[in-house]
């Protein structure tokens, strides 16, 4: 699939996705920070791109099939927006979820293994799918009041970033040294 992508937006994608686990987490949990309604007025460059990433994103797993029912649209990604922050906010707080996974094909190669072929939509649930089990431990949510960004946690990490750790870094700072 990557080898298709034209230009180097293969490379492009793949350097803003990354190829381990937890890349790729990152990569999940900051499109699902965006603002639902911001997909249904994305430009069509960022649509390109977005699907440029979306192929990265599940490239270990399959192929996203070719012809008009491998196109992402805005509506396409609404929808799976909306439904992996639901099974992300259930993860956050212990409930169960569910994720459906539509038809998918497995294509069993010689020499090459096992490969699944689908449309964004069905291949991005089954890359989140797997995602979420192998890293979904690792989901947070920014503990800067104000923030909750959703965050791959790492070590002991509890800000989203540099800027609220410092922010909250600062914060206590001023309240220690306010009455002095």
């Amino acid at each position: 699939m990557l080898a298709s992508l034209p230009g180097g937006v293969g490379d492009k994608a793949l350097a803003k996705v990354g190829t381990s686990d937890v890349s790729k987490l990152s990569w999940l949990l900051d499109l699902l920070n965006r603002p639902v309604g911001s997909f249904a007025t994305i430009p069509s460059s960022e649509l390109k791109e977005l699907e440029s990433e979306v192929a990265v994103f599940c490239e270990p797993l399959g192929s996203i099939e070719g012809g008009p029912r491998g196109r992402l649209t805005a509506g396409i990604i609404g929808d799976l927006h909306h439904h992996v922050s639901g099974v992300v906010e259930a993860l956050l707080v212990g409930a169960s979820a569910e994720l459906q996974i539509p038809s998918v094909a497995l294509y069993l190669i010689p020499g090459s293994g096992c490969r699944y072929i689908g449309t964004p939509n069905v291949m991005f649930r089954l890359a989140t799918a797997r995602l979420l089990e192998n890293e979904g431990h690792r989901i947070k949510r920014c503990t800067r009041p104000g923030c909750g960004r959703l965050f791959a946690h790492r070590k002991r990490g509890l800000y989203c970033g540099r800027k609220c750790s410092q922010l909250v870094q600062f914060r206590r700072y001023v309240e220690r040294h306010a009455g002095s």
